[in-house]
């Protein structure tokens, strides 16, 4: 049976923004991918909300921000709630590009777009794919049509030579990769690395550090027999975590390293050193997150008490704002439906707790029988020390001019097709109708006429712009029509043959 199939863009046709694209599919519509860049740009929301109310399903294709960045904002503050589908590897590492992100936010500035709770709740919305499906209408990326990737073993060269430079120098080497997606595949080659007994590198520190690493590795073991435990990795775009700190140490130092291995979107640190190789200089914003102490603690103390005191009085007065004077008041207070001389029944009622019981008796609570664990700081007459979250933060944010003495060096990880890559998929792929999105115009326009020329594609090729909505129905002549209840029930079936 024919579909009628509609392609709208939100967000990411003609740029390297965030995905987020809305297919509908008769009258079900489906949000593709739920990304946000790396600013949090409150404009990219804005388009959300205008669809959050008809979208029916969420359907996740990469674990990483440009992809599923956006949903904890929307399920914590905009009440989405529609099922999310993703396979199981995206499941899993999104959860840990997530957390990593938040973390590594939060320890250096006061994040609070949205929470761990936020997350938990969004990925609670996941439903785990096992299976791949044959795709009927072909949506491709024409980011790299003009890029022609070198050779495997050649990128692999100039990132141990470089790795190996800088170690024998006495200098430290900073990769920078994402949480949990192509820090794998590094982790594979540097460990073949570092098993060579005479490469001489194990006698060096080799790191993985982010808020996540154990988890991603775990993940990454139930997924994939040949897992290592022996990474280097880090956040690529450099706008946060540990490897902005690290960064900021390492540059100034000629003995040093800096390994870029993605292209991250424009107006972030890591790509503005790509497209500028030959910079000496570059101006970083420092944020450290400090605690409130002193005069500034007790000014946001008090501020708070009086923005406390006030919502207090605005609902006193609301539940006060009940004039007991008006007739039906007076009725309703004259009149009791309790007898004059019975006892005088409990003001708050009394919710009598129910006991499970099995074929083995009455189930056990485990939190009954839990030990109260006592602080030793009472058993030293010490006061007790304030937990980690009641202790307020500020944001501290300074501008501060880093020498690039240190080497910067970009090798393509990203494992992203390139124009002859693309060429042979489509080829053998040959699909009826095409979109292209997310590049250049100069890339997409391109690519459409490599297509056109070699007849690769059978019916129309469809490049949209953001908000435009594109007609990709494979058949003609399809008119929707509903039914009333009162017809259907009329209607009656008669078997013309066998």
């Amino acid at each position: 049976m024919a579909s009628i199939l509609k392609l709208q863009v939100i967000t990411g046709p003609y740029n390297e923004e965030p995905l987020a694209y809305l297919l509908q599919t008769d009258d079900f519509r489906f949000l593709l991918d739920c990304g946000w860049d790396e600013n949090f740009s409150p404009e990219i929301i804005e388009e959300y909300k205008r669809h959050i109310e008809s979208i029916d399903a969420i359907l996740i294709t990469y674990p990483d921000l440009y992809h599923l960045g956006a949903l904890p904002y929307l399920v914590g503050h905009c009440g989405l709630k529609c099922p999310v589908y993703a396979t199981v590897p995206v499941y899993k590492m999104g959860q840990m590009f997530m957390y990593d992100l938040h973390q590594s936010r939060s320890n250096s500035e006061d994040f609070t777009l949205f929470t761990l709770d936020h997350i938990n709740a969004a990925f609670n919305l996941f439903v785990q794919l096992k299976y791949d499906c044959r795709p009927t209408l072909l949506i491709t990326d024409a980011s790299n049509t003009k890029y022609s990737q070198g050779q495997r073993k050649t990128n692999d060269t100039q990132l141990l030579t470089t790795i190996l430079e800088s170690i024998r120098r006495d200098g430290n080497v900073l990769i920078c990769v994402d949480t949990a997606g192509r820090v794998l595949e590094l982790a594979l080659l540097l460990e073949q690395l570092w098993g060579n007994k005479q490469s001489g590198l194990f006698a060096y520190s080799l790191v993985l550090l982010n808020n996540c690493s154990s988890q991603v590795i775990e993940f990454a073991s139930t997924q994939v027999e040949w897992m290592s435990d022996k990474i280097v990795q880090h956040q690529p775009d450099l706008e946060s975590g540990f490897a902005r700190d690290l960064f900021i140490q390492w540059v100034e130092n000629d003995k040093n390293s800096i390994i870029l291995t993605t292209k991250t979107c424009p107006g972030t640190l890591a790509r503005e050193l790509i497209d500028k190789p030959n910079l000496t200089t570059i101006e970083v914003e420092v944020r450290q997150k400090v605690p409130l102490e002193g005069t500034e603690l007790e000014e946001y103390l008090e501020q708070r008490r009086i923005e406390n005191g006030n919502e207090a009085a605005a609902a006193q007065a609301e539940r006060m704002d009940i004039d007991l004077h008006t007739p039906s008041a007076v009725r309703l207070l004259s009149q009791s439906p309790f007898a004059p001389k019975c006892k005088v029944f409990a003001m708050f009622p009394y919710k009598e707790e129910k006991y499970v019981y099995n074929d083995y008796g009455e189930i056990i609570n485990p939190n009954d029988y839990m030990i109260i664990e006592t602080k030793s700081s009472i058993k030293n007459n010490n006061p007790p020390q304030p937990q980690p979250s009641t202790i307020l933060f500020k944001t501290l944010r300074e501008k501060r001019e880093l020498k690039i003495n240190a080497k910067v060096l970009y090798v393509d990880f990203e494992a992203r097709s390139d124009r002859e890559s693309i060429g042979k998929l489509l080829n053998q792929i040959k699909p009826k109708n095409l979109i292209l999105i997310h590049s250049t115009q100069d890339c997409i326009e391109q690519l459409e006429k490599y297509c056109t020329t070699r007849q690769i594609v059978q019916g129309k090729i469809f490049a949209p712009c953001v908000g435009e909505i594109v007609d990709a129905t494979t058949e003609r002549n399809l008119y929707q029509i509903k039914l009333k209840d009162s017809l259907l029930s009329s209607i009656k079936f008669v078997k013309t043959r066998d």
